[in-house]
C-alpha cells in the first residue's frame, strides 16, 4: 500500500517560508498607528516595529511573521496576503 503522501503528491503548508516573511519591510509606528495587535491583543505603541499588511490591517512585525507562516491571509478581513516578494515598502 501506497504512504499517503506517495498517492497526493507533497503537502505544503499554507503560509510563507520562514525567508519570505522574513524579507517584508517593517518600521516603528508612528502615533497615528497606535491600537492593539489582533494577535497577541496587545498595544502597538509608539515605536514598537510593525508590518502593515496589503488590507491597510497593522500587527507587530513577530507576530504577523509567525502567523504568515501558517496562513496566507490577514488574520482580521481574511483577505489572501500577495506573496511577500510582491509588497512593496511605502
Amino acid at each position: 500500500m501506497l504512504a499517503i503522501g506517495e498517492m497526493i503528491g507533497e503537502v505544503k503548508k499554507p503560509g510563507f517560508t520562514m525567508a519570505e516573511v522574513e524579507a517584508i519591510p517593517f518600521h516603528r509606528a508612528k502615533v497615528d498607528e497606535v491600537g492593539e495587535c489582533a494577535i497577541c491583543l496587545t498595544s502597538i505603541d509608539v515605536g514598537n516595529f510593525v508590518i502593515d499588511l496589503s488590507c491597510n490591517h497593522k500587527f507587530h512585525s513577530q507576530c504577523i511573521r509567525t502567523w504568515l507562516t501558517n496562513k496566507a491571509n490577514c488574520p482580521v478581513c481574511r483577505i489572501l496576503i500577495p506573496h511577500p516578494e510582491f509588497i512593496i515598502d511605502d
